[in-house]
């Protein structure tokens, strides 16, 4: 790499940090005032907090990304113009484009930076913030702020099941509250139990209250230590049902896509389209970059960098909500996977090169 390539990446990276840095610390930040006191309540000491923004760290990194990227873009590409920075390069010679060529190392580093965060880290992160709730859950008989939200439920047969949480590959029920009713959709009984464990072929209910409705709709109360519950419900449907894509690892995001014997919760265009999302993902970053280009080379003749970044800014907005609605379209199969995923990015580079064409000319 050159020293004019060394210069214009560094440049490009320290502003994407502090970018990055600065959205993320907002994000937390609003985050945790939202939930510091379900986190306090739901969870033992202070030190829950620390490991709540730990675990959340990931997920809003990788959820702002793409757009630090954007900003990063436009701030570094609005300085050189109005330093005349790209100016003096023009008259020795370089073409814009060739300017725009000397990121390729912070466009593939990011790219591969996006690519390790959303399908190795952010998955775990997942995971582990969905344990942490089960577990607390099932150690605090008395915890219910907060939970509502994450309420599961499922249908089997005459019984409607309720849980807040799934353990151990699914042999442990956080919770569970099962309703079983009659033919003609009345409730006959009404059981809370604290958990629910899988022996083999059955389930084991533990600390149980139990309410049966008679014909006269009387209720009837007991308490029982252990009950057995039969259920077509296996653990790993539970595994199934309560595993978003998102928390899924790379290599059974792909089983899930394309192994129709696994008997998911899901149709497999859910997961495909998630997996196609996370093997396009570095290319936003490509697309951010062209995108703020043009925009970029405008500042000096519209109003300044302020406007450029409102300009940018709004632009990377419409693409967002766009992937968005076709993320949404594929995930319920309303089109095809790959097609919901990459139509986005080509017209939005589509765009982005004939906007920076129409700036520069050929």
């Amino acid at each position: 790499m050159t020293i004019l390539g060394i210069y214009i990446n560094k440049n490009f990276l320290a502003n994407f940090a502090l970018v990055l840095f600065g959205f993320t610390s907002l994000v937390q930040l609003l985050d945790l005032l939202n939930n510091t006191e379900d986190i306090l309540q739901n969870h033992s000491g202070t030190w829950s907090i620390f490991y709540y923004i730990i675990l959340r760290l990931p997920e809003i990194m990788g959820s702002i990304l793409s757009f630090s990227i954007l900003i990063a873009a436009l701030i570094t590409l609005g300085k050189f113009v109005q330093h005349n920075e790209i100016l003096a390069l023009k008259a020795f010679g370089m073409s814009f484009y060739k300017f725009l060529l000397t990121l390729w190392p912070s466009i593939v580093f990011l790219g591969v930076f996006h690519f390790v965060l959303h399908n190795y880290i952010i998955n775990n992160a997942i995971q582990a913030r969905t344990q942490w709730d089960a577990e607390s859950a099932l150690n605090n008989p008395d915890q219910t702020k907060g939970t509502k939200d994450k309420n599961l439920w499922l249908h089997d047969e005459n019984f409607l099941i309720r849980l807040e949480g799934v353990l151990d590959q699914g042999h442990t029920l956080v919770k569970p509250i099962i309703s079983k009713r009659n033919n003609l959709g009345n409730i006959e009984t009404l059981t809370l139990a604290r958990s629910a464990r899988w022996e083999e072929a059955y389930w084991v209910l533990e600390d149980v209250q139990e309410w049966t409705i008679d014909t006269t709709f009387n209720s009837h109360f007991k308490k029982i230590p252990r009950l057995i519950w039969h259920s077509n419900l296996s653990p790993q449907h539970f595994v199934d049902y309560t595993t978003p894509a998102e928390s899924l690892s790379f290599s059974d995001l792909i089983n899930f896509s394309f192994n129709s014997d696994i008997g998911n919760q899901h149709p497999y265009y859910y997961y495909r389209t998630s997996l196609y999302r996370r093997l396009f993902l570095p290319f936003v970053c490509l697309i951010m970059v062209v995108l703020a280009a043009p925009i970029a080379q405008r500042i000096q003749r519209h109003g300044g960098i302020l406007t450029g970044l409102a300009t940018g800014i709004g632009l990377g907005f419409t693409y967002f909500i766009i992937d968005g609605i076709f993320f949404t379209l594929g995930e319920v199969g309303a089109l095809p996977a790959l097609f919901a995923i990459t139509l986005p990015l080509i017209l939005y580079l589509i765009l982005g090169i004939s906007l920076l064409i129409r700036v520069e000319g050929w």
